[in-house]
């Protein structure tokens, strides 16, 4: 998994429907809770949810992608990866305290 707090490369951001790019999962987060529910359904409705979809292909979250894969209410999706970055920040935390 490549570090899903850092931006990813320029080619690999997450473009919304309403021309808003993601380059992290900070500013995906970020972008869904501040668009309106009408964004946010147009990249989850179908049988691929463009979000997971995302960050399984690009950000090679395994866990995040199940953790939202199904979720189609807009303030759970967020709260599920406000979660998860909490749980990222914690580890990557706990890196640097071993490596000094």
């Amino acid at each position: 998994m490549i570090d899903p707090l850092r931006d990813v490369q320029p080619d690999k951001g997450f473009w919304f429907c309403n021309g808003t790019r993601a380059m992290n999962i900070y500013s995906l987060v970020d972008t869904i809770e501040h668009t309106g529910e009408d964004v946010f359904r147009t990249h989850v409705i179908g049988t691929r949810n463009d979000f997971a979809a995302w960050i399984l292909d690009v950000l090679e979250d395994e866990v995040l992608f199940h953790l939202i894969k199904d979720e189609r209410d807009k303030y759970w999706f967020c709260q599920k990866i406000r979660h998860r970055i909490k749980d990222l920040e914690e580890q990557a935390a706990e890196v640097a305290l071993r490596k000094r």
